[in-house]
């Protein structure tokens, strides 16, 4: 049988127990889509980078890049759901998609196997493999474990491309949760639905004000 004075400090760890428990369950980091999902494309002088808002990755990290989110049943290993490695963050980058300069870490990666994401651009993501799925030709997520489901698209405006992310609806029905863009050198045709008839300015999108990435609530 406990004495008085070990009954009483027993009693007190269960109750810290009870105290910590929840709280560092309700804590449970979640995933972060503006630190952990950024632009990748080909840059030269550099290969393969990708712009990430976690600047902590190192040598020998893996991330999960996605080149083609629509009209899945075409995915192939060039243009689909690939595997790749960080080989090393650059420092002295320049350039309007990556720019070491903006806080984010910019990384020189590898997709696997090497050579698969050439000339291609889409986006990385600091996640598994096994968390991607194709489901109705679609790349579909649950990231962040809250039971909706992401969705992508991908669509051009004049000079660039729109890499976006909807959480619970399908693509272009509400607002995204984050628009990534993508800029290039030359003129495309717009395909994004929000510039049929807008002329040469992207400003008339509907739900041009929801481009910040959702960030987990804590």
């Amino acid at each position: 049988m406990l004495g008085p004075r070990v009954a009483v400090i027993v009693a007190a760890l269960a109750f810290a127990a009870g105290m910590v428990g929840p709280a560092t369950a309700a804590h449970e980091p979640v995933f972060d889509f503006e630190r952990s999902v950024g632009l990748f494309g080909d840059l030269s002088d550099h290969g393969l980078v990708t712009d990430l808002g976690d600047t902590t990755l190192v040598a020998g990290d893996t991330l999960t890049l996605v080149a083609q989110f629509e009209h899945a049943e075409e995915l192939t290993i060039e243009a689909g759901i690939l595997s790749a490695v960080v080989e090393m963050r650059l420092r002295d980058v320049r350039d309007m998609n990556f720019d070491s300069a903006s806080g984010r870490g910019v990384y020189r990666i590898r997709a696997i196997p090497a050579g698969a994401a050439e000339g291609v651009a889409g986006l990385a993501f600091v996640a598994p493999r096994r968390a991607f799925s194709v489901r109705s030709d679609r790349v579909e997520t649950d990231l962040d474990g809250d039971g909706l489901v992401e969705r992508y698209s991908e669509c051009a405006s004049y000079e660039g491309v729109h890499f976006e992310i909807w959480e619970g609806q399908n693509p272009y029905e509400g607002k995204p949760i984050a628009d990534h863009y993508y800029y290039v050198p030359y003129s495309l045709d717009p395909t994004c639905p929000w510039m049929e008839g807008a002329g040469e300015s992207e400003s008339s999108r509907p739900d041009s004000s929801a481009t910040t990435p959702k960030t987990p609530s804590r």
